[in-house]
């Protein structure tokens, strides 16, 4: 199995696994259940194809299509400015794109039929590694980013979801001293005028490996101003949005360069005002989503 750079990750390559049926057209993590992605970035050179199928589509903690759905991504990473084999900077970009498996009758606007795309999330970002002068390896990873989200099957009565998320932000990782164990977090700002969104979050994530099974968790907490959650689903709170607590399995499959995963995952409305909102749109306040995927990673 490829390892993965970086300084104190235990985790040989990040997988993904999902069912046969999706694996012509596999994908990568995105952070569109959190604010902050914990799937770890390498470079200076990078290409993945996944994909997987989720029990349900949660966006940032708001359920979009309660059903099975498909999630497609690709993602590839260029150096550039790299001095030495220690160099692990690089242009990225990632296109992610969920679809419905089933049919979703509990949508409050409209049934969503299957093979409706439910989502799409464009990022490019830059990732840049500060590493310890002893070891070489990564220790701080910045990853300043741009990304832009819409939900193109919406109906009219949810049009200004399709043009006002425009993210630009940072996020940041530092990996401890404690083996596999790594502190992380982000900020983002909605360019669209209109929105004044603003949102963030900080986490851990822990890596551990015992071949040839790939272990990785995460403890995350979501934070937002009023626009933020008015925007997501009518709220009028500020500060701690979601906690989002998850983990992934991962194990290599017979054929070369692949890698399938199962991951499960809990996300939860803190405060209280917020889970009444939810509760009265038909919502849960918390969630539980399943996960199966695969992963192609070429050499």
């Amino acid at each position: 199995m490829n390892t993965p750079v970086s300084g104190s990750r235990l985790l040989s390559p990040r997988a993904w696994m999902l069912v046969p049926a999706l694996a012509a057209c596999a994908g990568t993590a995105s952070a569109a259940v959190s604010n902050l992605d914990p799937e770890l970035q390498t470079g200076p050179t990078d290409f993945v194809l996944g994909g997987e199928l989720q029990s349900r589509q949660i966006d940032q903690g708001v359920v979009r299509y309660d059903n099975t759905a498909a999630h497609v991504s690709g993602s590839g990473r260029f150096g550039i400015l790299n001095d030495g084999p220690d160099d692990h900077s690089g242009l990225g970009a990632q296109v992610d794109g969920y679809f419905a498996v089933g049919e979703d009758r509990r949508s409050p606007t409209r049934t969503v039929e299957p093979g409706e795309m439910t989502e799409l999330n464009a990022k490019v970002d830059y990732l840049y590694d500060v590493h310890d002068p002893t070891t070489h390896l990564p220790f701080i990873q910045v990853i300043p980013h741009y990304e832009y989200v819409t939900y193109p099957n919406v109906s009219p009565a949810q049009n200004y979801l399709k043009d006002h998320e425009s993210w630009l932000g940072s996020e940041l990782w530092y990996a401890t001293p404690l083996d596999g164990i790594e502190l992380g977090g982000d900020v983002d700002w909605d360019l669209n005028h209109h929105a004044h969104m603003f949102r963030s979050a900080l986490g851990v994530r822990e890596f551990y490996q015992d071949v040839p099974f790939d272990l990785r968790g995460w403890q995350l907490v979501n934070l937002g101003n009023k626009d933020y959650t008015r925007y997501l689903f009518g709220g009028d709170t500020s500060g701690v949005t979601t906690i989002d607590i998850g983990g992934r399995l991962t194990l290599p499959l017979p054929w070369e360069e692949t890698w399938y995963y199962v991951q499960g995952q809990a996300v939860y409305w803190a405060d209280s005002k917020d889970r009444k909102v939810l509760r009265t749109e038909g919502q849960d306040a918390g969630e539980f989503i399943i996960a199966v995927g695969m992963e192609w990673r070429p050499d």
